[in-house]
């Protein structure tokens, strides 16, 4: 398999995302990010979102040239507006107003509304951590999963994220998920031809499957559920968690496996949140977005 170099990979990316009708700025945005998952290792969330994100571009269901800014503000509060862009601009845009007014307020608030897919996370949360305070991110998707024992979707993944600065080390990150699995590793499967794990999905008799394209027109399980787990739908299973969530992380533990950190992080209508606050008197920055 050829090696791309990251610099390369992420300009490609902009080239696609440019000509597909997102602005510059937008597009070098969208590229670092995804690149940078795809660094880490975390395909699912990285490149491979290209081509869908280059569709809606195309198809106008995300505006390319739309500029991020603030509608609402009160205080340590306010809400983004992304115009129905691509959602990287409008979560950095959120990510700055947060730490300015956590600063002179202690904690902070933001929501981004009328947004996209955001990718991992808990990368949006690297420049709290760095400022030395606790970053959360929340995001709603659309139905993907059913009920514990049903075969309609009715629940979203809904993402959530967190960094924690440590003294003399690096932050601990942790992403957590509603799902088995993520939607974008099953994507890839199918695209290669490949089976899936049995307990990754369900197709949409509510059957456990290996087939990545029936997991595709069937739906996600809650936690373990495809594996007979009993744990009833109010379950959330931990998908990476790592000391270090930064590139020069060292370890990340999950449910049931250690490995490295790099393997984590590594060199629409629904509004979402965004927070920070200084570690120092206990307080919390959070960053929400829509799938």
């Amino acid at each position: 398999m050829p090696i791309v170099p990251i610099e390369k990979l992420t300009d490609l990316s902009r080239q696609a995302l440019e000509a597909a009708g997102a602005a510059s700025e937008a597009a070098r945005s969208t590229a670092r990010f995804l690149v940078a998952a795809e660094a880490a290792g975390l395909s699912s969330h990285g490149v491979s979102r290209i081509p869908r994100y280059c569709a809606q571009l195309r198809n106008q269901r995300t505006v390319g040239d739309a500029q991020p800014r603030v509608i609402r503000e009160k205080g340590g509060a306010c809400l983004v507006d992304a115009g129905s862009g691509l959602a990287f601009p409008a979560c950095e845009l959120a990510v700055a107003e947060v730490l300015n007014r956590a600063r002179k307020y202690g904690v902070a608030f933001a929501g981004v509304t009328n947004s996209n897919h955001f990718g991992v996370a808990a990368m949006h949360l690297h420049p709290i951590a760095e400022a030395g305070m606790v970053g959360l991110a929340f995001g709603n998707s659309p139905a993907a999963m059913p009920p514990w024992g049903g075969k309609t979707p009715i629940f979203g993944t809904n993402p959530i994220a967190a960094m924690f600065p440590c003294r003399n080390a690096d932050p601990l990150a942790i992403d957590v998920s509603l799902s088995e699995v993520a939607r974008g590793k099953i994507m890839i499967a199918a695209k290669e031809g490949k089976p899936i794990p049995l307990g990754w999905a369900l197709d949409k008799e509510g059957n456990p499957t290996m087939d990545a394209a029936a997991a595709l027109a069937g739906v996600l399980p809650v936690g373990s559920r495809a594996r007979g787990s009993d744990g009833g739908s109010g379950g959330q299973r931990p998908r990476r968690a790592a000391p270090g969530g930064a590139p020069r992380g060292s370890r990340e533990w999950s449910l049931d496996h250690v490995r490295p950190a790099s393997d984590m992080l590594r060199p629409r209508d629904h509004t979402t949140l965004a927070s920070a606050a200084p570690c120092s008197r206990v307080d919390i920055a959070t960053l929400c977005s829509r799938a």
